[in-house]
């Protein structure tokens, strides 16, 4: 039987894992990690496990972070269980993974995060997270084949693949019209050259145990799907909500199948939907036969009914939460009586290891539950406001701090959008939000290569940040304006200006601080380290938790030449955010050009022990060997580090390499000796023979 290290696939994954490491650190999407770890996750589960077994013997960081990784996102349990005892094994040796998992708000906070107008958001938007993961996929949970049939149909439609839509329709659906499939195709297909539509998102998807009606609100989550329609043979009811975005065309009216939208984002032409649909079964397949259009149903529905069904979702929540607290209180009471009754530990982890199997797919099922709730009590938002887009301006604020909670930027735009157009007191304050979401909609579109929208979004928010200015003369809108026109060489100066006037509106410490940030930013743009030392000096008076305070100034301090109080700031900054290699890497740099060349290597080796491909940092390592005459070491890490320079464009790595030939060959020069013909008065002719 192969050991270990002889299997193949687990040599490449133990080559790869570093890689993968350094990829999870800042990570916080669950879909992005669940997709970094399909070349693991996707082998079959013996590779897996003999991987983490192989894994345990690195003894890195980066190895307890991919075993982290793999307790938390896979969804085999043998293979959770053993990434568990990596973990544990790693951690008898003192080493602690560093990447953290997402955390899970529950239920009723974040409905109490999304319905009161003075919370702060999450920045890392927890639920975004699920909506690639659960949201209509369903394989964490064995999602249902109905489920299936309604994602299929919705994908095929959306993605202009009207055969394949056309064949998840029942023969008797009037869906149909009546139509063959190329005369139904036909039609879409025309539709689709007009509207363009794009970036079909599913929120949720939901099937009711009865195939009429929806379930009540205050139904139970089922976490595992029990017993379905589907084993009765029964109709079923699946609900989902979604959304697309297209030009609006004609033809739109006459396609039965395109619900209303109770909510457009003008600007990338998305529009929300809300739809059920009733499945029958023909030869032994779960297909649509009718639609029920919930969101146009909605927008119909009386502002009582909907208040009622709003203070409905948010009483669920609470529950649900309650029973969560009473089921954790007894899980305390348990481990107190089992804290001293540890003979076996094996028994004792692997019941432990069950317990957080159970607890992660409760975590889940509740977060999907979680998801769903928020976007229906947002499509009862847009009908609220349809119906009074003036009188209730919390309607607006607390619909958009619901899809901001949800990761819907777009959606959050529309609200703050109407907002803006009915509530005049509160434009000023709105359009700043809107810029915000504008800014991060900027980030969305860079990260889809999308450079003609990003580029639109840019030029909004800046409107945006110009009227809110306007509006009410805010210093935030200043700020906000000068970080984006810093992105600009040209726009430099209008920036210090910007930054100069909001100084003198403010007060509040925190506005203090970011001017401060700027200012700093726009001396060091100038090339005035002197000047942008002061500014960051302030900021850390005012802010000492700014975000890399203190590594901007251990990099002035040593740009000044003044290494003595460049290097407790870089210490400080490594302390506070070990993350940060640009730190380590800045600290190897002093202790190398002082001479000291250990500890520059022991700065560098923490630094690697967080990111191993670090090119910076393996360059570093090299030129501290080269600073100590060791240039076979400092080969070995050069070559290492342009490995890792992809594109063989990294500036240090050239330079060192640089230094490097020079050093090589003035040492060849040194160990030949003198040349001949050369003269010195240490060296004389040879005599001539007789």
């Amino acid at each position: 039987m192969p050991n270990k290290h002889e299997n193949p696939q687990v040599q490449q994954l133990l080559a790869q894992y570093p890689s993968l490491a350094h990829e999870l650190q800042g990570m916080k999407p669950a879909a992005e990690i669940s997709a970094l770890l399909e070349p693991i996750t996707l082998l079959p589960e013996e590779v897996q496990t003999a991987f983490l077994k192989a894994l345990a013997q690195e003894k890195t960081v980066a190895a307890a972070d991919v075993a982290m990784a793999m307790n938390t996102m896979s969804s085999q349990k043998d293979v959770r269980k053993e990434a568990r005892k990596t973990i544990i094994r790693l951690e008898s040796s003192e080493i602690y993974p560093q990447w953290t998992p997402p955390s899970v708000p529950t239920l009723s906070q974040a409905f109490e995060l999304a319905t009161e107008e003075d919370s702060e958001l999450p920045d890392d938007a927890i639920f975004a997270e699920l909506q690639s993961i659960l949201a209509g996929a369903g394989n964490l949970f064995g999602g249902s084949d109905a489920e299936e049939t309604v994602a299929t149909f919705i994908d095929a439609w959306s993605s202009g693949t009207f055969d394949e839509a056309y064949r998840q329709l029942a023969e008797t659906s009037p869906l149909r019209e009546g139509l063959s499939e190329d005369e139904w195709v036909s039609r879409r297909q025309a539709w689709s050259n007009q509207a363009q539509p794009s970036g079909s998102k599913v929120a949720f998807i939901y099937t009711h145990d009865d195939g009429d009606e929806p379930a009540p609100l205050d139904a139970k989550i089922v976490y595992l799907h029990p017993t379905s329609p589907e084993q009765t043979g029964q109709p079923i009811s699946v609900e989902i909500g979604w959304s697309l975005a297209f030009a609006e065309t004609p033809i739109a009216s006459t396609l039965p199948e395109l619900p209303v939208a109770t909510a457009i984002f003008q600007e990338t032409g998305r529009h929300w939907f809300w739809t059920r649909y009733t499945l029958v079964e023909e030869n032994d397949e779960w297909l649509i036969t009718t639609m029920t259009d919930e969101g146009a149903n909605t927008l119909q529905t009386p502002t009582e009914v909907l208040e009622e069904r709003l203070q409905a979702l948010q009483a669920l929540a609470e529950s649900l939460e309650e029973e969560d607290d009473d089921e954790d209180d007894d899980d305390n009471e348990e481990e107190d009586e089992e804290e001293f009754d540890e003979d076996d530990e094996d028994e004792e982890d692997e019941d432990d290891e069950e317990d957080d199997d159970e607890e992660f797919g409760q975590a889940l099922a509740q977060m999907d539950e979680a998801i769903r709730m928020t976007t229906q009590s947002l499509h009862y938002y847009d009908a609220l406001i349809s119906q009074h887009p003036e009188a209730h301006p919390e309607y607006h604020q607390q619909a958009y701090a619901q899809a901001m909670l949800i990761n819907e930027p777009e959606r959050a735009a529309v609200y703050l959008q109407q907002l803006i157009e009915h509530v005049p007191e509160l434009r000023g304050e709105a359009l700043r939000e809107l810029a915000f979401t504008y800014n991060t909609l900027i980030d969305a579109a860079d990260d889809d290569e999308d450079d003609e929208l990003a580029e639109r979004f840019h030029t909004l928010t800046q409107q945006t940040l110009r009227q809110a200015i306007a509006t009410d003369n805010a210093p935030a809108a200043y700020i906000l304006l000068a970080d984006l026109l810093l992105e600009d060489d040209e726009t430099l100066d209008e920036a210090a200006d910007l930054l100069a006037k909001a100084q003198k509106l403010t007060t509040d410490e925190k506005e203090t601080a970011l001017i401060e940030a700027g200012l700093a930013e726009v001396a060091q743009l100038r090339n005035q380290p002197a000047e942008s030392l002061k500014h960051y000096q302030r900021v850390a008076a005012l802010a000492p938790d700014f975000p890399n305070i203190w590594f901007h100034l251990g990099t002035l301090h040593h740009q000044l030449e003044q290494e003595e109080e460049a290097i407790p700031h870089l210490l400080r900054s490594i302390e506070t955010n070990p993350t940060l290699i640009e730190a380590h890497a800045e600290l190897a740099a002093i202790y190398t050009e002082l001479g000291e060349l250990k500890l520059a290597r022991q700065v560098v080796q923490q630094g690697l022990e967080v990111d191993p491909e670090s090119v910076d940092l393996t360059t570093m390592l090299a030129l501290t060997y080269i600073q100590g005459n060791d240039l076979k070491s400092a080969e070995k890490y050069l070559q290492q580090a342009e490995a890792l320079d992809d594109e063989g464009e990294n500036e240090l790595v050239q330079t060192v390499r640089s230094v490097l030939n020079q050093q090589k060959m003035k040492q060849r020069a040194q160990s030949k000796g003198p040349s001949k013909g050369s003269s010195s008065q240490h060296h004389h002719p040879k005599k001539k023979k007789k």
